[in-house]
Formats: C-alpha cells, structure tokens, sequence
C-alpha cells in the first residue's frame, strides 16, 4: 500500500542518519535523499545551476516509488509549509497517507552536529541561521495523518515512527479531510 515519510529538520539535525537507522528496520522503505541526488548524479553538495534537476529526480524517484506501492521516506529539509504541502499533495494524487517525522535536537546539538560534518557538506553558520528563521513546526492540518516528533535518532525514535507507520500504511489518503494550506 505504501505511505510517504516526510523528514522535517535544520541541516545537521540527523536526518539522514534518521533515515539510515529506519532503513536497517525496515529494509522495504525506499529513502529518497536530495543530498545524495545532488551528489550521485552532479558530483556537488550544493549548486543552484542543476538545483531544478536534482528535485525533478528527486520527485520522480519519489512519486515512482509511491505509484508502485512502497513507503517512500523522503530525506530533505522540508522546513517550510510551502514546500511540505507539494509533497502532501503529490502523494494525494496516489491516494497515499503522509507522516512527517520532526528531527529537532536542541539548537546547540544542530549546530555542533552541522560544523562536525565533512568538510564540503558543512553549512556556513550564517545560512544555518537563516534556515532557523524560516523552519516552521510541522502541524497535522498541513494534512499529515500524523505528525512525530524525536530529538534524535537512537533506537527508541525509530520504533516511535515505525509504530505509526504501521498504522497508516494501509490507510488511503481519502480517509483524512485535508486542509487547504495557504502558500
């Protein structure tokens, strides 16, 4: 039947390795990352020029997955509503149930986490900051069958969000009413 996982995080939150711990449990997830797009396909952490390209594939990764009835999890920032509610949306079209999963460690860990990555994958603290600004709690009347919350990816979190997969993969997206959110 499948469902979307929709990861919510500042960059260095643990996301990924949210995602990694998820797929040793659940090794049918699919786990769609746009850093690894950007770096498989382009060679480059970050570049505005093929930023088009890497979020058709990523799109098309994810949607294809939905359309043959796998649990996609999504590995992006996704800190606005705005750009949670195309994904919401899309997945409606397949009548597929989304849960977001907020990773929202303390600030200081964020931040202490971001500067130990590899070089090249390091956010400068300026723009970290910025995305601190824009991030916006995800909420269930974004039209999320539900919404988790973890400060980290330890073993304890990822059962969490497995129990409410489990909840919701057999659900179809037309059980839920779903708001309209404002852009």
């Amino acid at each position: 039947m499948g469902a979307l996982v929709l990861l919510v995080g500042l960059p260095g939150a643990g996301k990924s390795t949210f995602a990694a711990e998820l797929k040793k449990k659940r090794p049918d997830i699919v786990v769609v990352s746009s850093d690894e797009v950007r770096k498989y396909f382009f060679g480059v952490v970050f570049e505005p020029k093929v930023e088009k390209q890497v979020w058709s594939i990523v799109h098309s990764a994810v949607i294809g997955n939905l359309k043959l009835g796998k649990t996609v999890v999504l590995d992006a920032t996704n800190l606005t509503r705005r750009s949670r509610y195309k994904w919401v949306r899309w997945a409606g079209w397949f009548k597929k149930p989304v849960l977001a999963v907020f990773i929202n460690p303390p600030l200081e860990t964020v931040f202490k986490q971001n500067a130990m990555r590899e070089k090249e994958w390091v956010v400068p603290e300026e723009e970290m900051r910025k995305k601190v600004m824009i991030l916006k709690v995800p909420q269930m009347e974004e039209g999320f069958y539900s919404v988790v919350n973890i400060e980290k990816a330890d073993e304890e979190s990822v059962k969490k969000v497995i129990e409410e997969l489990e909840k919701i993969e057999g659900e179809t997206f037309e059980k839920r009413k779903i708001v309209q959110v404002k852009q």
